[in-house]
């Protein structure tokens, strides 16, 4: 018998629990609390820590092993997402952007293809065979070319695995050719954002000229004209969305969304 790693969180004057780093707990009283750190365990409370996993026995171990081991599965299995930035410059503004993103109009902001080439080399080190591959931004379409040659790149790469494509936009720099080579090239997965009706969205999203109308125009137009099927849309809620949630719900519904993200 050995002590599992635990810490110790006060209940109240007379009662502590006892938890383990994957989850399992149980609450014991001071005295008792004093006899485990004395090592000082009678039989009866001895059992119970066994049961919750706060001691090692021979008995138990094979369950504490496996709850660690799913636990952290993600270690054992390599990364499933990686995340790939063509370009930090965006055309939209948003009063809640997280990423820091630099005007459309500055250079010295694209990834180029040597260093995209390097991206992939970093990411095909990764034992696993299956993985998403995801583009985002400031606006990932700011700097197209860069995600043609990544694409193209990897459909030549050795040994072959299988990369599930997946896009993050805005959609306002969108066009036909840029959604027929997509479709073509299996970037089938596509998510944008979608704060409400036009008076939210913009607010939020502020673009010369509204951006709420480009995202309800290619939201309609790659699903009826270009065949995408999965294209996921966020709804970010601001101070200023909070009056307006009736109209959030009601232009989801209106578009034929399926739910609000």
């Amino acid at each position: 018998m050995q002590l599992n790693k635990f810490f110790v969180h006060k209940i109240n004057k007379d009662k502590y629990a006892l938890i383990t780093d994957v989850g399992n707990w149980t609450d014991v009283s001071k005295k008792e609390l004093d006899s485990i750190k004395e090592n000082k365990i009678e039989k009866q409370l001895q059992k119970r820590l066994e049961s919750k996993k706060i001691i090692l026995t021979n008995k138990n171990k094979p369950s504490i092993q496996k709850d660690y081991t799913n636990l952290f599965s993600h270690l054992t299995h390599g990364v499933s997402l990686h995340i790939v930035n063509p370009t930090m410059r965006c055309n939209l503004n948003c009063l809640y952007c997280y990423a820091d993103s630099s005007p459309i109009t500055r250079k010295g902001f694209d990834m180029d293809e040597e260093t995209a080439k390097k991206t992939i080399d970093f990411i095909w080190q990764s034992p696993r065979k299956n993985f998403v591959i995801e583009f985002q931004g400031g606006e990932p379409l700011a700097n197209f070319s860069t995600i043609q040659f990544i694409i193209n790149y990897v459909a030549n790469k050795r040994p072959k695995k299988n990369v599930h494509w997946r896009m993050v936009s805005n959609l306002s720099l969108m066009d036909e050719t840029i959604a027929t080579w997509l479709k073509k090239n299996n970037v089938n997965d596509l998510c944008t954002s979608l704060d409400g009706p036009k008076k939210v969205h913009d607010y939020n999203r502020p673009l010369h000229g509204g951006s709420h109308s480009k995202v309800v125009h290619w939201l309609s137009s790659l699903k009826q004209d270009f065949g995408f099927k999965n294209i996921g849309t966020l709804c970010t809620v601001t101070k200023h969305s909070l009056p307006f949630a009736r109209e959030i719900v009601e232009e989801y519904a209106n578009l034929g969304l399926p739910d609000i993200t």
